[in-house]
C-alpha cells in the first residue's frame, strides 16, 4: 500500500532535519563547483571565480582536500 501524499510530504519536509550538517554542506560545495567548471567552459570567468572560490572555501572549512585539490584546479588562470 503506498503512503497517502500528506504522509509523502511530511516525510520530505523532516528528512532535510536528518541530514548531517557536513552531508548537506558538501552538497552545496559541489553544486558550487558544478556551476564553477560550467561557468569556465563557457568562458564565463567571473561567475566561474565566483562559484569556484565559494567551493574552495567551502572544502578547505570542511578539511576535504581531495575536493579542494580538484576545485583549485579547475580555477580560471588569469
Amino acid at each position: 500500500m503506498r503512503p497517502s501524499s500528506s504522509t509523502r510530504s511530511a516525510s520530505f519536509s523532516v528528512y532535510p532535519r536528518r541530514l548531517p550538517r557536513s552531508f548537506i554542506s558538501s552538497g552545496f560545495a559541489h553544486c558550487h563547483l558544478g556551476l564553477g567548471k560550467l561557468y569556465h567552459r563557457t568562458d564565463k570567468r567571473e561567475q566561474a571565480r565566483e562559484h569556484l572560490a565559494t567551493a574552495t572555501t567551502m572544502y578547505r572549512e570542511m578539511g576535504m582536500t581531495y575536493w579542494l585539490e580538484k576545485a583549485e584546479a579547475e580555477e580560471p588562470r588569469g
